[in-house]
């Protein structure tokens, strides 16, 4: 991959006379190669780009590098990754409802509320009022 080669001189099998000069072969090149030791990173452990070598000579052409660890990503609780559970994480404790933003409002409530007082009050003067026109 890296010197050059020769092909070799002739000679003559009877006389050992050199008939012909061989010829200087280039150097090819590493041309065919391959990672190996490569490792992903985890949330907690470092990970290797790993070194690439050549696969006809086995020669080691470049050595790889750490790939630091990505660490957890939660999300309600829980990496999204590995699946661990957040240490720190406090679930929510009382159920909301998607329609009020959560800063306590309850004027929806009171809305319900003074209608359903409305409609008792109109229901009880509503035997008086037919009286009155009957």
């Amino acid at each position: 991959c890296t010197e050059d080669g020769y092909t070799g001189d002739t000679y003559c099998t009877d006389c050992e006379e050199k008939i012909a000069t061989g010829e200087t072969i280039s150097a090819t090149g590493h041309q065919h190669t391959e990672v190996r030791g490569a490792k992903a990173a985890t949330c907690t452990e470092d990970g290797y780009t790993g070194d690439t070598y050549c696969t006809d000579c086995e020669e080691k052409i470049a050595t790889g590098e750490t790939i630091s660890a990505t660490g957890h990503h939660y999300e309600d609780g829980v990496c999204t990754s590995c699946g661990e559970e957040d240490p720190d994480y406090v679930a929510p404790t009382e159920p909301t409802d998607p329609t009020i933003p959560g800063t306590g409002d309850t004027a929806r409530l009171g809305l319900w509320t003074g209608l359903l007082l409305i409609a008792m009050t109109l229901l009880a003067l509503l035997p008086a009022l037919r009286r009155k026109r009957g």
